[in-house]
């Protein structure tokens, strides 16, 4: 979850996820951010910024770190909070909705609410 709104990703992407601290980030001038796990580089990417979401932590220590792996790429993504892991049925997202990058389609989630579903290829690529 971010902001206000729920993501969904496939759990096979998902290495692992991880606390962080301030001081393990790498802060480059053209904006581009990068955080050292176990001695690894990671790039990292915010999904409060990634989607321009006027609500989210911007914090390092407020949220939870990510690591996704997808065909050998990995990186880091930021999100507020995890919610828990359940099934969903994936729903296309309508032909008439212009394709946005990173987004693969959406579900409603065990309260009625709608998860929009994240490509993990999308945000790796």
């Amino acid at each position: 979850e971010t902001g206000k709104a729920a993501f969904v990703l496939e759990t096979g992407v998902i290495k692992e996820f991880v606390r962080v601290t301030e001081d393990m980030m790498i802060h480059e001038p053209c904006g581009d951010e990068y955080i050292m796990i176990r001695g690894e580089c990671y790039p990292v990417v915010r999904l409060g910024e990634w989607y321009k979401m006027s609500e989210y932590a911007k914090n390092v220590e407020d949220g939870v770190m990510l690591i996704l792996e997808m065909e050998e790429k990995k990186i880091c993504l930021f999100v507020d909070r995890l919610i828990g892991e359940q099934e969903i049925v994936v729903k296309p997202i309508p032909s008439y909705i212009k394709k946005v990058k990173g987004l693969s389609g959406c579900t409603q989630l065990g309260d009625g609410s709608i998860a929009l579903i994240l490509d993990a290829a999308g945000l790796v690529g």
